[in-house]
């Protein structure tokens, strides 16, 4: 389901790396749809057309086509804490598809605290605690379900040690990428484009129905999924 392509140079290896850190922490490259050398095209062509890192996403790298290809990627995952979800979460992206912005990111900005806490129990990870879901709090739980994600690995298959190394790319900022979004809410800073879920959740922002608020979430989401362990190897 991911890494569909091993076989790209160190070179596209260090721009997709510097793209993802160069992205942080408004973005994240995409997770279970990624293709190493279909992603270094992209990019390129991208800048070619000097098109900005929204237009990236939302025209390029993120097409209708790739989002239902992530919803289809959650749906057969076989994971009972992604398979509760799953309605919330089909509803939430045919929504962001039908270009309900507002309906998209006020469902799925709750998702995220919701996953990251099934997939960290479900881990074994001990010593995180909830009670004050903050930017250290959540930044330090995604710190400890990649670390466990990784040292799972480390034992797998050649398989598991490509796909290992080619995700490592992609982790250095992640937690930051999400405890971004747990700031504490300042009304004085609003922005169109600064996702906040104190501020969603809460009733305070009111200007976040926006394709690139919603997309990033689906990303966000995405990867959290992809850390987490199918049924039968969560035992």
């Amino acid at each position: 389901m991911f890494i569909n392509n091993f076989c790209f140079n160190i070179s596209d290896k260090l721009m997709i790396q510097g793209m993802e850190n160069e992205l942080y922490p408004i973005w994240i490259l995409p997770t279970s749809t990624f293709e190493g050398t279909s992603i270094v095209q992209i990019l390129n062509d991208a800048y070619e057309e000097k098109l900005t890192i929204d237009e990236i996403f939302l025209k390029k790298l993120m097409i209708s086509s790739k989002i239902k290809e992530t919803l289809n990627n959650w749906i057969i995952k076989n994971n009972s804490h992604v398979e509760k979800r799953i309605s919330i979460l089909k509803e939430a992206v045919t929504a962001h598809l039908e270009e309900k912005y507002y309906l998209s990111v006020s469902a799925l900005t709750p998702q995220i605290e919701g996953l990251l806490k099934d997939a960290v129990d479900e881990a074994k990870i001990t010593g995180v605690s909830w009670k004050l879901l903050n930017e250290q709090c959540l930044e330090n739980a995604v710190n400890a379900l990649v670390r466990k994600w990784k040292e799972q690995k480390i034992q797998g298959t050649l398989v598991d040690i490509l796909q290992n190394n080619w995700v490592g790319l992609l982790n250095e900022d992640f937690s930051k990428v999400i405890a971004y979004l747990y700031k504490e809410y300042n009304s004085e800073d609003d922005q169109e484009n600064k996702l906040n879920r104190h501020g969603i959740c809460h009733g305070l922002q009111t200007n976040f129905g926006i394709a690139t608020s919603s997309l990033r979430l689906i990303l966000i989401i995405d990867r959290i999924i992809f850390f987490m362990a199918d049924d039968e190897n969560n035992k």
